[in-house]
């Protein structure tokens, strides 16, 4: 326990972290434009010990790979994962595990939720096994909040909470049972925010998601997502071009993050973020 409470990495590591190469991070340090705290950093051994207080004066580049480093506090590491990127191993070099993997080689942080391909938004990863243990403790007594921005088809006027039980096993599309689940941390709750023409901008909340939960429930009560490719009504536009599922809200008491949706325009990302702060 405490073991990487201040997790160290050299300067030119968190570059490479942020998408930059091996050779583009020593360009920018050397050239000065890496500031820690207001002032350049010229030495690419420089430890850091918090990456949140880097800038850099290229950010687009930040952004390559598919995803980015939110914030690290502790024990936790938050990642933003862009849509069309796999968050784990398997189908794809592409994915967040693998990046994970490159910038921490040696205390590689472990995911502690994963997101579906098309989803964008918040990772949580954490490091060691104290970091799993709590967040598990966390999870049960519905302390891990997750909160997502999404566009459905339809214009909802009303709050919801969908408590129907989700049968995952084996399945690539879950089935939505009649039945409802006993366990209160595996209901969505659903609220409208605006309407724009026959769409809706709605914010889902779960505490202990199950795969595709938000989208198979939404679909479930006639409010699917636009687009969806899996549960979208047959007579909507299957376009996964048009699928907008963001998570945008984590938190649990040691560590709460926020993320923007890149999808809605400037005022609609400042309402948002004054909606959780």
């Amino acid at each position: 326990m405490g073991v990487f409470l201040f997790l160290e990495m050299r300067l030119d590591k968190v570059l490479q972290g942020f998408g930059f190469s091996r050779r583009q991070a020593k360009i920018l340090i050397k050239e000065g434009k890496v500031y820690l705290n207001g002032q350049p950093i010229k030495h690419a051994s420089y430890e850091v010990t918090d990456v949140r207080k880097i800038k850099v004066l290229n950010l687009d580049k930040s952004r390559s790979k598919g995803a980015r480093i939110l914030s690290q506090k502790g024990l936790w590491l938050a990642i933003e994962k862009q849509k069309n990127i796999h968050s784990v191993y398997g189908k794809s070099p592409d994915n967040v595990e693998s990046w994970l993997k490159q910038i921490f080689p040696e205390n590689t942080p472990f995911l502690l939720n994963r997101i579906d391909f098309l989803t964008s938004g918040i990772l949580l990863a954490g490091f060691g096994q104290e970091a799993l243990f709590r967040y598990k403790s966390y999870q049960v007594k519905g302390l891990t909040q997750k909160v997502y921005l999404a566009k459905v088809r339809g214009r909802l006027d009303r709050q919801l909470t969908i408590k129907n039980k989700i049968d995952d096993y084996k399945r690539k599309k879950v089935k939505v049972l009649a039945e409802d689940d006993p366990d209160s941390l595996r209901h969505t709750l659903v609220c409208p925010l605006w309407q724009e023409k026959d769409t809706t901008l709605i914010k889902a909340i779960i505490y202990r998601g199950k795969r595709h939960q938000i989208r198979a429930h939404l679909s479930y009560v006639s409010f699917p997502l636009l687009g969806d490719p899996l549960y979208a009504d047959k007579n909507d536009q299957i376009n996964s071009d048009l699928f907008c599922l963001h998570h945008t809200f984590f938190s649990m008491p040691e560590f709460k993050v926020l993320s923007l949706p890149h999808w809605l325009d400037l005022d609609q990302q400042r309402w948002v973020a004054k909606m959780f702060s």
